[in-house]
């Protein structure tokens, strides 16, 4: 659902980071879909990192770079058109609204961060939350419990 409404509801250029990319599926698709695009995804797993450079090669995507990190601490220092984070909402709130909110340190000025996060794990207070965070919090689709926001620096 987080991907559709990526494509649907903007649009993708420039930097694109994926926070939490497991094995890729998100960031890889965005980096063949727009080749144009320099895409970064970072995870905690290991082999989940592994393996997303594993599918990006077996891909041939020359735009996408992979970081073993848990809070964009390895991160080259620039910033981002746009950040996807589809966070690790079993882990809790203090595990994934820190996420959520130092996202805004890393877009740049108009940049857009897009999450999704089950209705029944608190999407409508963490669209609160972020509230302090961002001028702009907008609910852009509901789909089988799952909400998709879009928030702008």
């Amino acid at each position: 659902v987080l991907l559709k409404s990526i494509i649907k509801s903007i649009d993708v250029k420039g930097e694109v980071l994926d926070v939490g990319c497991g094995y890729g599926t998100l960031g890889l698709y965005l980096a063949a879909r727009y080749p144009e695009i320099k895409v970064t995804m970072f995870d905690i797993n290991e082999r989940a990192v592994s393996l997303t450079s594993e599918n990006a090669k077996r891909n041939k995507l020359t735009n996408t770079h992979v970081y073993v990190d848990s809070d964009y601490q390895a991160l080259p220092k620039h910033t981002f058109n746009l950040i996807v984070i589809n966070p690790p909402i079993h882990a809790g709130k203090k595990a994934y609204y820190p996420l959520l909110s130092a996202a805004r340190d890393y877009l740049t000025d108009g940049g857009i961060l897009m999450f999704v996060i089950r209705k029944s794990h608190g999407a409508k207070s963490a669209a609160k939350y972020l509230s302090d965070y961002y001028s702009n919090i907008t609910l852009i689709q509901k789909d089988a419990g799952f909400y998709v926001y879009h928030a702008q620096k």
